[in-house]
C-alpha cells in the first residue's frame, strides 16, 4: 500500500503525508501537519490536537531523481481519541 492512500487507523483521525528534500524529520514532520484536512465541524483553530507518526520513510530514483524522506501521520483532538 502507498503511503499517501494510507487509511486512518483510529476513527476520526485525519491523515496527511509530509516531504523533505534535505531528509530533515522536523520539516518532514512539519510539512505534514501542515498538510493536514481541515477539522471537524466544531474544531476550533487553537484546540489541542495530538499528531502520531504512523510511517517514515524515503523515495529515491523514479525518472524525477526523488531523494527525500516522508512522514505519515494521523491527528485526533485528544490523546483518548
Amino acid at each position: 500500500m502507498l503511503v499517501a492512500e494510507a487509511e486512518p487507523s483510529k476513527p476520526g483521525a485525519r491523515v496527511a503525508i509530509g516531504y523533505s528534500d534535505k531528509w530533515d524529520f522536523g520539516e518532514a514532520l512539519s510539512d505534514a501537519i501542515a498538510n493536514l484536512p481541515p477539522g471537524p465541524p466544531g474544531h476550533v483553530i487553537d484546540e489541542l490536537n495530538y499528531f502520531e507518526v504512523v510511517s517514515v520513510g524515503a523515495e529515491i530514483g523514479g525518472i524525477v531523481g526523488f531523494s527525500r524522506m516522508y512522514f505519515g501521520g494521523q491527528s485526533q483532538r485528544s490523546a483518548e481519541d
